[in-house]
């Protein structure tokens, strides 16, 4: 097995977690749910198998857009994980050009004192792509 193959197999561990979660918000708002979103929020956007990454990708925005995953949005810190980890998605491998707009319209939709209130939550890379679709 090659260290691909072995990516390639996290990065399907953490797709089947992610619809395992997403499927179910009564178990995803347990505590156990919890930790495991939180331990799919550490390993997403996907890196290596990046058909899987554009559909996680996708549904994580959809929740964003809807607001009807308190199971997810539960802690404050979280939103901002979010927001970030779509952030890195922008114009990547693991978004296509109506992810991108979509995300673009999430972004132009937030209060800017939220978002601005996020911003340490955001790796740095990720707020500069921020500013970017705000700026364009």
């Amino acid at each position: 097995m090659t260290t691909d193959d072995i990516k390639m197999a996290e990065d399907n561990c953490v797709c089947a977690l992610f619809s395992v979660l997403a499927g179910n918000p009564q178990f995803s708002s347990s505590p156990t749910g919890s930790q495991l979103w939180n331990l799919v929020f550490e390993h997403i956007p996907l890196k290596t198998d990046t058909e899987q990454g554009r559909w996680v990708n996708g549904e994580l925005l959809k929740f964003v857009m809807q607001n009807n995953r308190p199971d997810i949005f539960t802690q404050p810190e979280r939103t901002g994980k979010v927001c970030s980890i779509l952030a890195e998605c922008y114009k990547s491998e693991s978004s296509d050009a109506d992810f991108d707009k979509e995300l673009k319209q999430m972004f132009m939709g937030l209060n800017r004192d939220l978002l601005l209130g996020m911003k340490p939550t955001f790796k740095t890379t990720n707020w500069t792509k921020v500013e970017k679709i705000l700026g364009s």
